[in-house]
């Protein structure tokens, strides 16, 4: 039984698919600013499970050194537990984007 109305939505999932469609409309507007791929604003982190399952293996690694090649916007990478970490991808657009709002990221982004 539930305590209480937040406590179902949480259950139920309510809570994840509405944190995904505002995570989601926020990447839109960030997209019309820097113009990247319409494809990253469609798989923010909390849309898409398997990217908290590959954290979770990263970090149970420990490594010292991450490098992500495809990296998007840094979801993953921006998450793994280690002293240097390295984002690749080929759209110059996340670039523009990583260098502007992902600053306190603290991971090196680079384009192909």
């Amino acid at each position: 039984m539930a305590d209480g109305p937040v406590d179902e939505c949480v259950r139920t999932g309510v809570w994840m698919k509405l944190r995904c469609r505002i995570d989601r409309l926020g990447l839109g507007a960030l997209r019309l600013l820097f113009g990247f791929d319409r494809w990253h604003a469609s798989a923010p982190y909390s849309c898409r499970p398997y990217k908290e399952l590959v954290v979770e293996l990263a970090n149970a690694l420990q490594p010292s050194i991450a490098v992500e090649v495809g990296c998007g916007l840094g979801d993953i990478i921006s998450r793994i537990k280690a002293a240097d970490r390295f984002g690749i991808d080929s759209d110059h657009a996340l670039f523009v984007q990583h260098a502007f709002c992902m600053a306190a990221a603290a991971f090196g982004f680079m384009t192909m």
